[in-house]
This record gives C-alpha cells, sequence and structure tokens, in this order.
C-alpha cells in the first residue's frame, strides 16, 4: 500500500476525532437554563487541562476545542453534564493540542460550543447560540489570566470554531497592551480573518514570516478547484500564510518543505505520521490555501454543508509537523526578543 492510500486508510477515523471530532449527538431533553447558566471554572473540573507545573514549559497555551459534537434541529449548544460529550470533548482537545508540541503548559477549559447541526441555521441564528460558548470561554480565559499567566508568554490556540472564537477573543479581551506583550501567537486555524477584521481591531496582526510575534496565524485548506466554501464564501477575500513557506503571497511551496501529516486511531493516539504529503500555495483570489498533491475523492466528505474539495476538516492534520515546528520557532523569538 502506497504512502498516500495508507493515509487514507486512517484518515477517516481521524475525520471522527479531529475537526468535527467523535461527535456525540445533543439529547433532546437538554435543560436549556443549564445552557446559559455561568460556568465556574475555579473547579478543575471545568477544565480539560489546567497544568499548574511550569518547569521545562516556555510559554503557556490556552487551546479552545474545535467542534465535538453534532447536536439536533432542537439543541445547538453541548451540555456540559453529559458524560459522553465530555469524554468526545476532551479526546477532541488533548489531540489538537498535541499540535502545539510539547514545551508550552496547556490550558484547555470545557464550553458549551455548538454543534454542527449548528451550520444549517442563519448566520443570525447560529450567533445566538455561537454566544453562549463564547461567554463560557471569556470567562474561562479571564479566570486563566488572573490566577495562572502570572506574566508568562502565552498562545492562543483554535481550529474551526476553536479558530473563530480565538479571533473573537483577540477582538474582545485582548485590547490591553499589556496583554498584547505576552502574546506569543494566536493560531486561529480553519476561519476566515478579513480586511474588515484587521481595519476594526488593530490588535489582530497577521503573520508575515515564520519567526514573528504577537501575531495571528490563519488559513483554510481546498483543493485547486473549489470557488466558495463553507469558511470563504465565494466573493470573500481573507487573509491566510502558507504553513510550508511562510509566505503570505502565492509562492508556491513544495512538498519537499513539508514535515509531516499525522494520522490517529479512535482513541485520538497518533498512529503514523507521513512526511511531504503535499504541497500548497495561498490562493491570489480567495486567500484560501490550495492544497495541490492530495486526491479530491479520498478526501471529500459527505457533509452537504461542506463541498468535494473542501479539506477544512483536515487543516490541522495535513501540516502537524510544520505547525509543531512553527510554534517553537515562535516561542524561541518571543523569547530572545524579550531577553
Amino acid at each position: 500500500m502506497n504512502r498516500t492510500k495508507k493515509l487514507v486508510a486512517l484518515v477517516f477515523v481521524l475525520i471522527l476525532i479531529l475537526g468535527g471530532v467523535a461527535m456525540v449527538v445533543i439529547r433532546k431533553e437538554q435543560n436549556n437554563k443549564q445552557e446559559n447558566s455561568a460556568v465556574d471554572y475555579s473547579k478543575s473540573a471545568n477544565w480539560v487541562f489546567n497544568e499548574n507545573d511550569v518547569k521545562g514549559k516556555a510559554a503557556d497555551i490556552f487551546v479552545v476545542c474545535s467542534t465535538a459534537i453534532e447536536g439536533d434541529e432542537t439543541h445547538f449548544n453541548m451540555d456540559l453534564a453529559d458524560k459522553e460529550m465530555r469524554g468526545a470533548f476532551a479526546a477532541t482537545t488533548a489531540l489538537e493540542s498535541g499540535t502545539y508540541g510539547d514545551q508550552v503548559r496547556v490550558f484547555a477549559p470545557y464550553y458549551r460550543q455548538v454543534g454542527l447541526s449548528s451550520c444549517y441555521l442563519s448566520e443570525e441564528e447560529r450567533e445566538k447560540y455561537f454566544n453562549i460558548g463564547f461567554q463560557n470561554i471569556q470567562d474561562a480565559f479571564e479566570y486563566y489570566m488572573e490566577h495562572y499567566n502570572n506574566g508568562r508568554p502565552f498562545i492562543l490556540a483554535g481550529y474551526s470554531q476553536g479558530a473563530q472564537v480565538c479571533l473573537e477573543l483577540m477582538k474582545e479581551n485582548m485590547e490591553s497592551r499589556e496583554r498584547q506583550d505576552l502574546l506569543v501567537a494566536c493560531y486561529a486555524i480553519g476561519w476566515k480573518i478579513t480586511d474588515e477584521d484587521i481595519r476594526n481591531y488593530p490588535q489582530i496582526k497577521m503573520a508575515t514570516g515564520e519567526t514573528d510575534t504577537g501575531v495571528v496565524i490563519s488559513y483554510d485548506c481546498e483543493a485547486e478547484s473549489v470557488k466558495s466554501s463553507f469558511v470563504i464564501p465565494e466573493g470573500v477575500k481573507v487573509h491566510s500564510i502558507n504553513p510550508l513557506n511562510w509566505k503570505t503571497d502565492s509562492t508556491p511551496a513544495d512538498k519537499s518543505l513539508h514535515k509531516g501529516a499525522c494520522i490517529a486511531d479512535e482513541n485520538c493516539n497518533i498512529v503514523q505520521e507521513i512526511d511531504h504529503f503535499t504541497g500548497c500555495y495561498i490562493d491570489e483570489t480567495r486567500g484560501s490555501l490550495k492544497v495541490t498533491d492530495v486526491p479530491i475523492e479520498d478526501f471529500s466528505l459527505d457533509i452537504d454543508t461542506f463541498g468535494k474539495g473542501d479539506y477544512h476538516w483536515f487543516d490541522l492534520q495535513f501540516f502537524y509537523n510544520n505547525i509543531r515546528e512553527n510554534v517553537s520557532k515562535r516561542i524561541e523569538a518571543y523569547l530572545n526578543k524579550t531577553e
């Protein structure tokens, strides 16, 4: 079996674990009052990770989990009291946190994220449910800053819904110069950042290279033939950086620069890494990341919201080791700058 076939054989296990990951349908009897109640982040049970030991950890990372539940047509937010949902959420968070390396102290809260079923709502309706989870994350982030941060450099990191939440944190909770000075970077992968975002929120500064700090790293993957996607509709132009050559223009990056895609099993354990998996370039018109060496049929999902060639679900695993390496480089650059 060749390398691509090996990846295809395992990647659909990963689909169930990462970026839609281990999805659990919300039960209809979910309590609406519980959906809107505050979460007490002084309790360790409301964190997947809240590491206290700083030994050997050069920086902190605040991770916002991507969509780990499906939802239904009646209830769209995660029930934090549901053990099955918490298990899926924790497994997803653990795998995504691993993308950012082992030199960071990890903080990752449970929150009432919206399920995949919210994708079928209007933007206005979805925003109402999204804001329930975002309020949880704001509370968790403020608790982290007050009780855990202690002036340490930190990274914000999220993929898909997690990226959207991280960008909202950048807008609403990162206005102070003091906090911006502590930010190593914000990895907001799998969401869109437009000219309007950058104009309205000067604290959102896009990465322009491999080692700049205090910046946002973002891209969303698709096949070369795609002209519209769930994250980047036709007519929208976004800002991206290429995770292989770390350029923001359309310069192609050959797959020789690729450090490894990751494959995980049903328990969220990485079982395979594949080097030189694909090349990519940034589309000049859309700003999306065009992936050049991936068979469309093997990586298109049978989900109405995500069309053929929309590789959004693979944004992290396609470039897993390049992201890990980049986190290390940005932390090193931050520490050298502040010495």
